[in-house]
């Protein structure tokens, strides 16, 4: 494993990894046999009119996130906060707001919250948030006093030097770079949203 390490080239001919050491410089290879490309994602906020303007708009990626939301809270102590996004992050982050004491408004654009469960799961985590104070809007996009986004990402383009690399689509699939699939018969998988998932891109 190398942390602190910029891919700077895939050379694909040679199937080698350049990378360079962020701290020292220093370059390096690394030969390899298949490659997945997981760059991640950074917050969107979306082309609504007056967010550019706001003061109490907030994305939610990371921890250093959560930190600046935290100083506002503890600095404004606002009363009502809405959660623009139903997914993972968002609830968890309404959940911890809520025990702050702040009303919360859960806003979605889709049909449920949860997406990658299905529709009566996520009726239950509905029905769960609404007991415990939150009020919950799909179907909508809305903005109003503490605002944070947690729904919309926007994928990290990689090696915009190379050519080769240049992605004008979040999703690339080359052969030997994206494979799956079991060397054994008869070995169990956990990850069961993984086809799910698969299956809607």
């Amino acid at each position: 494993m190398r942390v602190l390490t910029e891919v700077i080239e895939i050379d694909r001919e040679q199937k080698l990894i350049r990378f360079r050491d962020v701290i020292t410089g220093e370059m390096g290879e690394q030969p390899y046999d298949m490659v997945v490309l997981s760059p991640g994602a950074r917050p969107m906020i979306p082309d609504i009119p007056g967010l550019n303007e706001a003061t109490n708009l907030f994305t939610l990626r990371n921890i250093p996130d959560t930190d600046v939301i935290k100083a506002y809270v503890d600095e404004k102590h606002p009363r009502h906060a809405t959660v623009i996004g139903g997914g993972f992050i968002g609830l968890e982050m309404a959940e911890n707001l809520r025990e702050r004491g702040l009303a919360i408004t859960i806003i979605d654009q889709g049909e449920q919250l949860l997406n990658p469960l299905d529709p009566e799961m996520a009726k239950l985590v509905e029905q769960h948030m609404k007991l415990n104070g939150v009020e919950v809007r799909l179907k909508e996009v809305d903005c109003n006093v503490l605002v944070l986004f947690s729904r919309y990402m926007k994928p990290l383009r990689l090696w915009k030097k190379d050519k080769n690399w240049r992605l004008q689509q979040p999703i690339l699939v080359l052969r030997e770079i994206l494979k799956h699939g079991a060397s054994k018969p008869g070995i169990r998988w956990s990850l069961w949203e993984c086809p799910m998932t698969r299956l809607r891109l």
